[in-house]
C-alpha cells in the first residue's frame, strides 16, 4: 500500500485487542461534483458507464470506503461487518448524498456490501486479477441497514472498542463538517 492511500484518507475505523490491530477499514470524504474528483487513481478500475450510473441523481458530498483489511487470526467472523456498521455510522453523522465502494470479490466483502444495502453498479470488474463489484450506498439504505444490523455485530460494536477518531472533514469545497 502506498502511504498516500494510507494518509489521504478522511477517517479509519478499527478493532483492537490487547493493544493489537485486528482490524481496520478506511472512509474518505470526495466532492461528487468536481469532475477532478474523478481522476483519482481510486476510479481507475471503474467504468465510466458504471460511475455515471451511479452518480445518476447528482450527489454533491460523498464517501469512498476502502482499505478494508483484517488480521489473519480474525478473519472468518463478523468483524469487519462491524467494522462497516460503525464507519457506515460516523459517515451518517457527518453526512454524505452516496457512498461508494470496489470491493475484493475473492474475500467476500461483496456480500457485506450487500447485507448493508449496497447497491451493486457493477460486477467482474478486473482489479489486479481478481474480481470486485462496485457498489454505491444512499444515506436512506445505510441507515435501514445499521438499524436492522444483528444484535451480536452491534455488541461487537461496542465490545471491540471499534474507535473512530473525531476530525474535521472536508468535500473539497471548503465546506466542514466536525465528526
Amino acid at each position: 500500500m502506498y502511504s498516500d492511500d494510507f494518509t489521504r484518507q478522511s477517517f479509519w475505523v478499527g478493532a483492537f485487542e490487547s493493544g493489537h490491530c485486528a482490524a481496520l477499514l478506511a472512509f474518505r470524504s470526495i466532492n461528487l461534483a468536481s469532475p477532478s474528483s474523478f481522476k483519482d487513481s481510486w476510479f481507475q478500475f471503474i467504468p465510466e458507464e458504471s460511475l455515471l450510473d451511479a452518480l445518476a441523481d447528482k450527489p454533491r458530498r460523498g464517501f469512498i470506503i476502502n482499505n478494508a483489511t483484517v488480521d489473519f487470526p480474525y478473519r472468518g467472523g463478523d468483524l469487519l461487518y462491524a467494522l462497516i456498521i460503525a464507519g457506515s455510522a460516523m459517515a451518517l453523522r457527518i453526512g454524505f448524498d452516496r457512498m461508494l465502494s470496489l470491493t475484493n470479490d475473492s474475500r467476500g466483502v461483496d456480500k457485506l456490501c450487500r447485507a448493508v444495502d449496497g447497491v451493486e453498479v457493477r460486477k467482474y470488474i478486473p482489479v489486479y486479477n481478481v474480481g470486485a463489484t462496485f457498489f454505491k450506498f444512499s444515506p436512506d439504505a445505510v441507515r435501514s441497514a445499521i438499524l436492522r444490523a444483528p444484535s451480536s455485530i452491534l455488541n461487537q460494536v461496542k465490545e471491540a472498542r471499534i474507535l473512530i477518531g473525531e476530525e474535521k472533514v472536508s468535500y473539497g469545497d471548503n465546506e466542514e463538517a466536525i465528526a
